[in-house]
Protein backbone atom coordinates (compact mmCIF):
# COMPACT_ATOMS: atom_id res chain seq x y z
CA UNK A 1 0.00 0.00 0.00
CA UNK A 2 1.88 3.27 -1.29
CA UNK A 3 0.89 5.92 1.47
CA UNK A 4 0.18 9.47 0.07
CA UNK A 5 2.89 12.31 1.21
CA UNK A 6 1.12 15.08 2.61
CA UNK A 7 1.14 18.79 1.18
CA UNK A 8 2.83 21.29 3.40
CA UNK A 9 0.60 24.59 4.08
CA UNK A 10 3.11 27.33 3.06
CA UNK A 11 2.17 30.34 6.05
CA UNK A 12 3.22 33.97 4.78
CA UNK A 13 5.54 35.78 7.85
CA UNK A 14 5.60 39.24 6.94
CA UNK A 15 2.74 40.83 7.56
CA UNK A 16 2.06 44.37 5.93
CA UNK A 17 -1.63 45.14 7.34
CA UNK A 18 -4.59 43.15 7.86
CA UNK A 19 -4.94 42.31 3.26
CA UNK A 20 -1.27 41.85 2.48
CA UNK A 21 0.95 39.80 4.11
CA UNK A 22 3.62 40.67 1.90
CA UNK A 23 5.65 40.12 -1.05
CA UNK A 24 8.45 38.16 -2.62
CA UNK A 25 10.64 37.86 -5.87
CA UNK A 26 12.15 34.91 -6.77
CA UNK A 27 14.89 33.75 -9.29
CA UNK A 28 15.02 29.87 -9.75
CA UNK A 29 15.73 26.51 -11.59
CA UNK A 30 14.76 23.15 -11.01
CA UNK A 31 11.34 21.92 -9.14
CA UNK A 32 9.48 23.41 -6.29
CA UNK A 33 7.10 20.63 -4.71
CA UNK A 34 3.84 20.48 -4.40
CA UNK A 35 2.61 22.83 -1.46
CA UNK A 36 -0.81 24.71 -0.39
CA UNK A 37 -0.74 28.19 1.11
CA UNK A 38 -2.85 29.82 4.14
CA UNK A 39 -3.88 33.28 2.08
CA UNK A 40 -4.09 34.18 -1.38
CA UNK A 41 -0.90 34.16 -3.69
CA UNK A 42 -0.91 36.47 -6.59
CA UNK A 43 1.69 34.84 -8.51
CA UNK A 44 3.34 37.13 -11.52
CA UNK A 45 5.68 35.97 -14.01
CA UNK A 46 8.49 37.72 -14.82
CA UNK A 47 10.58 36.02 -17.06
CA UNK A 48 12.29 32.46 -17.57
CA UNK A 49 10.08 29.17 -17.72
CA UNK A 50 8.50 26.69 -16.11
CA UNK A 51 5.67 23.77 -16.04
CA UNK A 52 3.03 25.36 -13.26
CA UNK A 53 0.71 22.86 -11.67
CA UNK A 54 -2.43 23.88 -9.95
CA UNK A 55 -4.65 21.29 -8.69
CA UNK A 56 -3.25 18.75 -11.49
CA UNK A 57 -3.62 20.93 -14.55
CA UNK A 58 -0.28 22.32 -16.13
CA UNK A 59 0.23 25.72 -17.34
CA UNK A 60 3.35 27.56 -18.90
CA UNK A 61 4.60 29.67 -16.67
CA UNK A 62 5.81 32.45 -19.31
CA UNK A 63 6.44 36.22 -18.91
CA UNK A 64 3.42 38.44 -18.20
CA UNK A 65 0.72 35.31 -16.67
CA UNK A 66 -0.52 36.06 -14.27
CA UNK A 67 -2.00 33.35 -11.27
CA UNK A 68 -4.82 33.94 -8.56
CA UNK A 69 -3.48 30.49 -5.89
CA UNK A 70 -6.57 29.98 -3.18
CA UNK A 71 -6.43 28.40 -0.51
CA UNK A 72 -8.01 25.25 -1.70
CA UNK A 73 -5.54 25.08 -4.26
CA UNK A 74 -2.02 22.68 -4.09
CA UNK A 75 0.34 23.61 -6.25
CA UNK A 76 4.00 23.14 -7.81
CA UNK A 77 6.17 24.58 -9.99
CA UNK A 78 8.38 21.67 -12.57
CA UNK A 79 11.26 22.21 -14.85
CA UNK A 80 12.20 25.69 -13.63
CA UNK A 81 14.75 27.35 -16.08
CA UNK A 82 15.74 30.87 -14.24
CA UNK A 83 12.10 31.72 -13.38
CA UNK A 84 11.69 34.90 -12.58
CA UNK A 85 8.34 35.40 -10.27
CA UNK A 86 6.60 37.73 -7.73
CA UNK A 87 4.64 36.34 -5.34
CA UNK A 88 2.13 38.35 -3.41
CA UNK A 89 0.57 36.79 -0.30
CA UNK A 90 -3.05 38.41 1.15
CA UNK A 91 -6.17 37.84 2.70
CA UNK A 92 -8.70 35.90 0.57
CA UNK A 93 -11.09 39.13 1.50
CA UNK A 94 -8.19 41.77 0.38
CA UNK A 95 -9.52 41.98 -3.10
CA UNK A 96 -12.91 42.86 -1.73
CA UNK A 97 -11.39 45.05 0.87
CA UNK A 98 -8.95 47.06 -1.36
CA UNK A 99 -10.71 46.89 -4.52
CA UNK A 100 -14.69 46.59 -3.76
CA UNK A 101 -15.51 48.62 -7.24
CA UNK A 102 -13.32 45.99 -9.58
CA UNK A 103 -15.38 42.77 -7.31
CA UNK A 104 -18.29 43.52 -8.78
CA UNK A 105 -16.84 42.71 -12.42
CA UNK A 106 -18.18 39.35 -13.28
CA UNK A 107 -14.34 38.41 -14.67
CA UNK A 108 -12.70 39.65 -12.31
CA UNK A 109 -15.03 38.56 -9.42
CA UNK A 110 -14.37 35.09 -11.48
CA UNK A 111 -10.33 35.27 -10.79
CA UNK A 112 -10.57 36.20 -7.41
CA UNK A 113 -13.15 34.44 -5.83
CA UNK A 114 -11.91 30.95 -4.64
CA UNK A 115 -12.98 28.08 -6.47
CA UNK A 116 -15.10 25.29 -4.78
CA UNK A 117 -13.33 22.30 -3.70
CA UNK A 118 -12.48 19.58 -6.32
CA UNK A 119 -13.28 21.98 -9.13
CA UNK A 120 -11.62 22.20 -12.82
CA UNK A 121 -11.05 26.31 -12.56
CA UNK A 122 -7.67 27.99 -12.20
CA UNK A 123 -7.64 31.73 -11.81
CA UNK A 124 -4.78 32.68 -14.51
CA UNK A 125 -4.37 35.90 -16.79
CA UNK A 126 -2.17 36.12 -19.93
CA UNK A 127 -1.27 39.68 -19.92
CA UNK A 128 -0.72 42.27 -23.33
CA UNK A 129 2.37 43.87 -23.41
CA UNK A 130 1.23 47.09 -22.26
CA UNK A 131 -0.61 45.83 -18.79
CA UNK A 132 2.66 43.65 -18.78
CA UNK A 133 4.90 46.55 -18.80
CA UNK A 134 2.74 48.64 -15.95
CA UNK A 135 2.05 45.20 -13.73
CA UNK A 136 6.01 44.55 -13.35
CA UNK A 137 6.42 48.25 -12.58
CA UNK A 138 3.92 48.34 -9.82
CA UNK A 139 5.50 44.38 -8.57
CA UNK A 140 9.10 46.03 -8.21
CA UNK A 141 8.13 49.43 -6.58
CA UNK A 142 5.82 47.23 -4.07
CA UNK A 143 8.70 44.89 -3.30
CA UNK A 144 10.73 48.21 -2.97
CA UNK A 145 8.71 49.57 -0.62
CA UNK A 146 8.31 46.28 1.71
CA UNK A 147 12.20 46.49 2.11
CA UNK A 148 12.94 49.53 2.36
CA UNK A 149 10.01 50.41 4.59
CA UNK A 150 10.02 54.11 4.88
CA UNK A 151 7.75 56.00 6.08
CA UNK A 152 4.48 55.38 4.40
CA UNK A 153 5.40 52.22 3.29
CA UNK A 154 2.26 50.18 4.10
CA UNK A 155 -0.25 53.04 2.44
CA UNK A 156 2.35 52.85 -1.00
CA UNK A 157 1.82 48.97 -0.86
CA UNK A 158 -2.07 49.04 -0.35
CA UNK A 159 -1.89 52.06 -2.96
CA UNK A 160 0.27 49.80 -6.24
CA UNK A 161 -1.73 46.65 -4.79
CA UNK A 162 -5.14 48.72 -5.36
CA UNK A 163 -3.24 49.89 -9.07
CA UNK A 164 -2.23 46.07 -9.58
CA UNK A 165 -5.96 44.57 -9.61
CA UNK A 166 -7.19 47.58 -11.52
CA UNK A 167 -4.50 46.42 -14.21
CA UNK A 168 -5.55 42.65 -13.64
CA UNK A 169 -9.87 44.08 -13.87
CA UNK A 170 -8.96 45.71 -17.25
CA UNK A 171 -7.22 42.70 -18.38
CA UNK A 172 -9.73 40.50 -17.57
CA UNK A 173 -12.50 41.68 -19.17
CA UNK A 174 -10.39 42.24 -22.22
CA UNK A 175 -9.91 38.46 -22.15
CA UNK A 176 -13.59 38.05 -21.53
CA UNK A 177 -14.36 39.92 -24.44
CA UNK A 178 -12.00 38.40 -26.97
CA UNK A 179 -13.41 34.88 -25.69
CA UNK A 180 -16.87 35.62 -26.42
CA UNK A 181 -17.54 36.40 -29.68
CA UNK A 182 -16.47 32.78 -30.38
CA UNK A 183 -19.20 31.61 -28.10
CA UNK A 184 -22.38 32.18 -30.74
CA UNK A 185 -20.32 30.39 -33.28
CA UNK A 186 -20.24 27.19 -31.01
Amino acid sequence: MRMKKAIPNLQHTGKVDYALYGISRTIADGDYEEHRHTGVELMLILGGEARHIVNGIEFEALAGKVFIIHPTMRHELRDRKALDEVKIGCQPRAFAALAPELTRIKSFRAFTTSPLPGSSTVPCLQLVQEDFAQAHDLALKMLGEYKQKQFGWQTAMRSRFGLLLTILAQASIRQEETLAPSLPRL
